[in-house]
């Protein structure tokens, strides 16, 4: 009753070794190449919207200090003549509240 069987080893071929060899290196180089333009590409496009979020905020900031500039010098200017305020008066006194 002695049937024995052998193992078999397992046999590469040196062609086979280097393709595998070659596959595997060109798909490791591939991954990490996508994946590091991946990266700095994302963290390019943050700090260019951060920056051009940051420009609009700094304009209409601008802006808004500007109109309230604006405001401010009519609301004095109301407040200096207050003929210009009263809509019931003729034209002559308009021109009679400012200096000669």
């Amino acid at each position: 009753m002695g049937l024995k069987i052998k193992p078999k080893r397992l046999r590469l071929s040196i062609r086979l070794t280097v393709v595998s060899v070659f596959v595997i290196a060109t798909t490791l180089t591939a991954v990490i190449a996508i994946s590091l333009q991946f990266y700095f590409s994302r963290t390019m496009a943050m700090d260019s919207a951060l920056s051009r979020y940051q420009n609009a905020a700094n304009s209409t900031g601008n802006f808004l200090k500007s109109i309230d500039a604006s405001a401010f010098q009519a609301t004095q200017m109301l407040a200096n003549y207050p003929a210009l305020t009263d809509v019931t008066g003729s034209p002559r006194a308009y021109c009679r509240s400012f200096p000669k």
